[in-house]
């Protein structure tokens, strides 16, 4: 049977039409998804890779800074933490010319690597003293955290200030080497 010319057209046309249909379907679409999916992944991993990047800078900062604080007090040795933390508040009560009436410390309970010591601290002052020796507090190279604060007037006219607050420290725990096993 002989196909005319205009069968023949249909005929290349319609195999050419499946052949594309063939192609788009176990070539193309596998492709361009596969494409899309690489495309996906990637942004996910870089995503990733800065989230770990900001993390090792994070660490290098956070590093300096728990070396400054070590340097600073951050120590095994209690009595030097406590002593460092006295010295700072004298220092700081000269400076801004607030006087201390009593400074008491205590030690807190234990956590799993570090320990606390609460001092409690009132004193009398203008509130230029005052203000000045919470900014020395605040700005100490040790570490040291307001925990409560109470201020009043000492005095009718307001010019003589009375603070009672409470400041943490903290110091480092050695760990305990557990006997080994008497195998």
């Amino acid at each position: 049977m002989a196909l005319t010319r205009r069968e023949q057209l249909i005929m290349i046309l319609a195999t050419v039409a499946v052949g594309i249909l063939i192609a788009d379907r176990f070539i193309l679409t596998p492709l361009f998804e596969n494409r899309d999916r690489a495309r996906q992944l990637r942004q996910t991993l870089e995503a990733e890779l800065e989230e770990a990047q900001a993390t090792l800078d994070r660490r290098r900062i956070l590093k300096r800074r728990w070396d400054q604080m070590q340097e600073a007090g951050l120590s095994y040795d209690i009595e030097k933490v406590d002593s460092l933390l006295f010295r700072h508040l004298e220092e700081a009560s000269d400076e801004s010319g607030l006087s201390l009436r009593s400074t008491q410390s205590e030690r807190l309970e234990e956590q799993n690597t570090l320990g606390q010591i609460e001092f409690t601290v009132s004193g009398t002052g203008s509130m230029n003293a005052v203000t000045q020796f919470l900014w020395d507090i605040e700005m100490a190279e040790i570490p040291v955290r307001i925990d409560s604060m109470g201020l009043g007037g000492n005095n009718e006219t307001g010019s003589q200030m009375k603070l009672q607050m409470k400041l943490s420290t903290i110091y480092l725990i050695e760990k305990k080497v557990e006997e080994e096993d008497a195998s």
